[in-house]
């Protein structure tokens, strides 16, 4: 088997699991004593990113780039959109009002930036046609958004 192949079964469990996740959280209740506080707040960040999980993973397909790529652009564009208010929102829940503290407040203050810096580059320079700059902000993007 390819690693393409296995990489891509990994990311794809990865994201059924992360949505998996945020649908337990949402019908639980929440995670902490924040998501009490800031039920708002708490749901920009989980609907959002839930459909980020959702919609992410296809975009990394060159089958779907390349066959289908009016859908490629629309989900980029709306995948910006929900990175965007997913990203802001975790800013707040974890520098803001953190659960655990100092260190939390580093790693999701660090990582949660990167996340939306490279977002925002990313689809600058899709918008701009720069399409290797644009793989590489996205790309950029991913493992930050896996850390934070």
């Amino acid at each position: 088997m390819k690693a393409e192949t296995v990489l891509s079964y990994g990311v794809g469990f990865l994201a059924i699991a992360g949505i998996g996740g945020s649908i337990f959280f949402m019908l639980r209740g929440g995670a902490n004593e924040s998501s009490a506080y800031f039920p708002t707040i708490t749901n920009l960040h989980v609907i959002p990113g839930a459909i980020y999980l959702a919609l992410a993973p296809l975009q990394f397909s060159a089958n779907v780039r390349y066959k289908f790529h009016s859908y490629h652009r629309w989900a980029g564009r709306l995948l910006a959109i929900v990175a965007i208010v997913s990203g802001a929102s975790i800013l707040f829940l974890g520098v803001i009002i953190p659960y655990s503290g100092l260190p939390e407040q580093l790693a999701i203050g660090f990582f949660g930036c990167l996340f939306l810096f490279s977002s925002v580059r990313g689809f600058i320079a899709a918008q701009e046609k720069q399409i290797d700059t644009h793989r590489e902000w996205i790309l950029n993007q991913t493992p930050a958004l896996g850390i934070s």
